[in-house]
């Protein structure tokens, strides 16, 4: 390898991993704190050349880049002992569209990163948790990602869920069910379309009870909020509390 890796570089690549796809604004968001899109293009770039990232290119997009690891970013990330030897060939396949599911992966990072931002701590990605169900259970459905966040003095694990679509009723029953079964001791951050679904979202799971007895651990806000505040977005338990963080102890 010819470009020695910075912390910075190890940190993205990481990410990059973890999220399977990123575009250039939200390596600037996360990366660069007062940084310029041109310092994030050119080290990308360097990156790219040196085959430890790959593009493909969106022109009708807002995001006319979005960039994933490659084999040999996978090697650089296990030298680095931030990756298990036995993963060097988990990498994606370069995108030949971009899908919706692509796109509901771009706005999970998008919370990632205001999330982070705000006081997440410890991400845990959907393609890790994915990675840690049996294989028994084939391609089950998880969270769209896991974290630490201090609240109350305490260090909480907190679970990301976004509604890509509006669910019906029925389903709405069924994810809340799963939630509850996957991860029934951690807080939900449901984050919905919009602010009129977000105050469905919250009544239909008011009425399903399957939180009641733990109704401060499921808080729910829109889309717009949680991208720009993250975990200052005004999320609203069971009872109509506004949730309250801290950044530390």
């Amino acid at each position: 390898m010819n470009l020695e890796l910075t912390s910075r570089d190890r940190s993205l690549l990481w990410a990059t991993w973890q999220n399977r796809l990123m575009a250039p604004r939200q390596y600037l968001r996360r990366f660069w704190n007062g940084g310029s899109h041109q310092a994030v293009s050119r080290r990308l770039t360097k990156l790219k050349d040196e085959g430890l990232l790959q593009y493909i290119s969106v022109p009708w997009n807002l995001d006319r880049r979005l960039y994933t690891i490659t084999k040999a970013g996978n090697r650089a990330l296990v030298d680095a002992g931030l990756l298990d030897p036995a993963l060097v060939l988990d990498f994606p396949r370069r995108p030949k569209e971009l899908s919706p599911a692509l796109l509901h992966d771009l706005s999970v990072v998008d919370l990632r990163i205001a999330f982070e931002l705000t006081g997440g701590k410890t991400w845990v990605s959907d393609h890790q948790l994915r990675l840690g169900r049996p294989q028994r259970l084939g391609n089950v459905r998880v969270a769209d990602g896991m974290f630490d966040f201090d609240a109350d003095g305490l260090r909480r694990r907190g679970v990301l869920e976004f509604e890509r679509r509006s669910y019906r009723r029925p389903q709405m029953a069924q994810v809340l069910s799963r939630l509850r079964f996957d991860h029934g001791e951690d807080t939900i951050f449901f984050v919905t379309l919009n602010a009129d679904r977000a105050r469905r979202v919250w009544s239909w799971t008011v009425e399903s009870g399957i939180w009641g007895d733990r109704p401060a651990s499921f808080l729910v806000a829109p889309l717009g909020s949680a991208l720009k505040s993250g975990l200052k977005a005004g999320f609203v338990d069971l009872e109509g509390r506004r949730f309250e963080y801290s950044r530390g102890f």
